[in-house]
């Protein structure tokens, strides 16, 4: 007999719903699930945005300092945010208070978090499609980074990133 993970999660959840206490044992123990968001047409790739892969092979070796993951986290019913930032080798995490999840919040923040650190330590950033990084040029002028773009929807290429906002949130 088979079963997807779907229908055991919608069994976990069902169980809540009745007061059961299943959810507990989950990983991260959401006692509701998550609604997917769903994106209307409007979404559009970032222009002039550069790939994953064309990202040095080095990068993905995880063998030098200076690669970066990044990302943004979005406050309790949209209230707030956080931009991180995290070294792919060494697992340094950058983080910043953002007023909102605009471009201009995420770089104004971001840049002089950058800036602190030494030359050879800005490398590269890898981010994902969000609208947070359109101005991404700026940063890159700002801190001498080289932006990278990972895949739409493959969180997967980021996992360093990913892996440290669950442990934040």
């Amino acid at each position: 007999m088979r079963i997807s993970h779907e229908t055991i999660y919608c069994w976990i959840y069902l169980d809540v719903s009745q007061d059961g206490d299943l959810h507990e044992h989950l990983r991260r123990r959401h006692p509701k699930q998550r609604q997917q968001r769903r994106y209307g047409s409007g979404r559009r790739f970032i222009p002039g945005r550069v790939s994953i892969d064309q990202r040095p092979v080095i990068v993905e070796s995880r063998e030098r300092f200076g690669d970066w993951e990044g990302n943004t986290l979005e406050g309790a019913k949209g209230k707030g945010a956080l931009a991180t930032h995290v070294e792919q080798m060494s697992r340094y995490l950058l983080a910043a208070k953002l007023a909102d999840n605009k471009a201009a919040a995420v770089n104004a923040q971001s840049i002089p978090c950058f800036l602190k650190l030494p030359e050879t330590m800005r490398q590269t950033l890898t981010v994902d499609n969000g609208k947070e990084f359109s101005q991404f040029k700026e940063l890159e002028a700002a801190t001498g980074l080289k932006v990278y773009f990972a895949a739409p929807y493959a969180a997967r290429q980021r996992g360093t990133n990913e892996n440290m906002n669950s442990l934040l949130g």
